[in-house]
Parts: C-alpha cells; structure tokens; sequence
C-alpha cells in the first residue's frame, strides 16, 4: 500500500509541476487538461502520509497563487486595451464658451500648415 501512495504522490506532483509550467507560459487549456487526473489524484488524499499532504499543499498554494497574478495580469491588460479604445473614441472638452463639446477620434479639429 504504502508504493502505491509513493507513486500518487510522485505522479500528482508530476503533475502539479506541469500545471506550474503551463500556468507560467500561458497555456490555460492545458492546465484545464490536467484537471481531470489532478483531482482524481486529490480524492485519493486520505491514503497521503501527512508529509506527503503539505508537501502537496504547498505545490498547489504556488500554482494558486501564479493563477492569482496572471489573472491579475489579464485584468489590468484589459483595463489598459479598453482605455485605449475608449481613447480612440473621442472624448469630452469644454469650447472657448465654456459648453461641453465631444471630441471625435477619428475626425481631427488640428489643421496642419504647410
């Protein structure tokens, strides 16, 4: 019995270091790939020797953590891709009136001297 969790624990931590790499290189549909197997593996917990539980544990605390960044990551690319847009869009200004006056992106009010 004791070979047989030897070998889960080697092989789910095989498998959690792809996980690290995948994660580390962006490559988020294989991590989902992995998921099946990695939880398999985890409903087996109750054969780990408590060693082999946090030396799991901290595997797994690492790889949740580099998600956490990357999707931090993801977010503030996104943040920054729809300021841009929103940038290309227009924006508001005040005339020499003082009314607002919406600005176009794609029409420019510069006019360039020769």
């Amino acid at each position: 019995m004791r070979k047989k969790t030897e070998n889960k624990t080697r092989e789910l931590i095989e498998l959690l270091k792809k996980e690290k790499e995948f994660i580390v290189s962006s490559e988020i549909n294989e991590v989902l790939n992995l998921s099946p197997r990695k939880e398999a593996l985890i409903q087996e917990i109750k054969e780990y020797s408590n060693d082999e539980i946090n030396l799991i544990k901290n595997f797994t605390e690492k790889n949740q953590n580099l998600l956490i960044e990357s999707l931090k990551g993801i977010r503030s690319a996104q943040l920054r891709v729809n300021a841009i847009h929103k940038a290309t869009q227009g924006f508001s200004s005040y005339n020499s009136d003082g009314k607002s006056k919406f600005i176009s992106g794609t029409e420019s009010g510069i006019k360039k001297r020769s």
